[in-house]
């Protein structure tokens, strides 16, 4: 029996559009992947290293950092969401999140957990764990806020290589979904 080619070319574009965000009315959908260095801040308006209000510690805890920006941004909140899929969350389930952590720990931290995430100026977002890299592994470089930024990055990561940088969950790499009022 042959099969039309019409009905593998179907599949194809359902498959391809599963894993999409929908537009949503009178929402812009800003989406991405990044790496966080750790003891780096993160902004996801600008998706952009240094100067964040994310803070991918030390320790492995992901901090926010309201008061380090003028004004200081107070709706900045995190929540761990559980029993969802990442791809179902839209805007409207965001918008009923009990937004209460000012930090995770690293303990409630894994590859595949999901953070929603309402940022400083009130913009609400969805995160996704990914995984983590070692010290010193080879990982995508994420954008930087600026150039010394960068610069500082490198040295650190140059550091990190001499000293054999085997620190596990040392860095970590999200992808996420912005959510934003027209």
């Amino acid at each position: 029996m042959r099969i039309p080619l019409v009905l593998p070319l179907v599949a194809v574009m359902l498959a391809v559009g599963a894993g999409a965000v929908a537009q949503e009315p009178g929402v812009t959908i800003s989406r991405g992947t990044t790496v966080m260095p750790n003891s780096w801040t993160w902004s996801i308006e600008t998706n952009q290293i240094g100067g964040g209000e994310l803070w991918w510690t030390g320790g492995g805890e992901l901090h926010c950092c309201p008061t380090d920006f003028k004004p200081a941004r107070d709706q900045l909140a995190l929540a761990v969401v559980r029993g969802q899929m990442f791809d179902n969350i839209d805007l409207a389930y965001l918008q009923r999140v009990a937004f209460t952590a000012q930090k995770l720990p690293r303990s409630e931290i894994s590859a595949g957990t999901i953070i929603a995430l309402r940022t400083g100026s009130g913009h609400l977002a969805k995160l996704r764990v990914v995984r983590f890299f070692r010290a010193a592994e080879v990982y995508p470089e994420p954008q930087f806020s600026s150039k010394e930024h960068r610069n500082t990055w490198l040295e650190e990561k140059r550091g990190l290589a001499a000293e054999g940088g085997r620190w596990e969950n040392y860095h970590v790499q999200i992808e996420w979904v912005l959510f934003r009022p027209r």
